[in-house]
């Protein structure tokens, strides 16, 4: 079972700048860096989700919660064998997916794209199958999907952008299948739509089950101080 949770962020609360203590130091770092509200609200609330997942599923206070590294920049918690997460965000969306397996999700807002990035970044079938497409509409979801599988893909495996994008293929049908020399194991795939935003996930699971949960920002912060105060 993978648990993906979407928090859609609002203009309406401000930036919770009381709960900054209560991350790690690296990411007080990161936030202090950005000039912008948003990216500091998607920024603050990626590391509460994280703490909120292992106070939940490992019962490690919250503010005990070490996140380690790895050589790519995937984020983990040491010694929790059986506790994989990934977090993604853009635009109004931050997400979550948790799993007992290893596990990657991407989340991409749909605008006009420039086409040639497909041509330069996908394999040539992936390209094709695109440029086959009778709309600009089709094709733009098409691009973001393939596009979110990849980044989805590389996260969950941990290597980040040290695996290029056209090395490894997807087809998309019934189901979404992966051609990939490097891949170690089985990997299942989904992929789609919510409000104007494209959503991969890829698992390490033999038996790809999620369930989704929504929630918004209000929510995420009224939940960390009542369980820190």
């Amino acid at each position: 079972m993978v648990e993906i949770t979407f928090v859609k962020l609002t203009d309406d609360v401000p930036f919770n700048s009381e709960l900054i203590k209560h991350t790690s130091f690296e990411r007080r770092v990161r936030i202090s860096k950005l000039r912008n509200e948003a990216d500091k609200k998607r920024s603050l609330i990626a590391e509460l989700l994280i703490r909120k997942a292992a106070y939940e599923k490992l019962m490690i206070p919250i503010d005990k919660v070490k996140i380690s590294y790895n050589p790519y920049g995937k984020p983990y918690i040491a010694n929790a064998r059986k506790f994989k997460f990934n977090v993604s965000h853009s635009g109004s969306y931050v997400v979550i997916a948790v799993s007992e397996y290893g596990v990657g999700i991407d989340i991409e807002k749909i605008r006009e794209i420039d086409m040639g990035i497909a041509q330069r970044f996908f394999t040539k079938n992936e390209y094709s199958f695109i440029e086959s497409l009778a709309s600009e509409v089709d094709k733009r979801n098409v691009f973001y999907m393939y596009w979110t599988l990849k980044e989805s893909y590389i996260k969950a495996i941990g290597k980040g952008l040290n695996i290029p994008l056209n090395s490894f293929e997807f087809a998309i049908g019934n189901n979404i299948s992966l051609n990939h020399q490097r891949s170690k194991g089985k990997y299942c795939f989904t992929s789609t739509t919510l409000n104007g935003y494209a959503v991969s996930l890829s698992s390490k699971s033999y038996d790809l089950k999620y369930k989704y949960i929504y929630t918004d920002e209000a929510d995420i912060y009224n939940y960390y101080k009542s369980i820190v105060n």
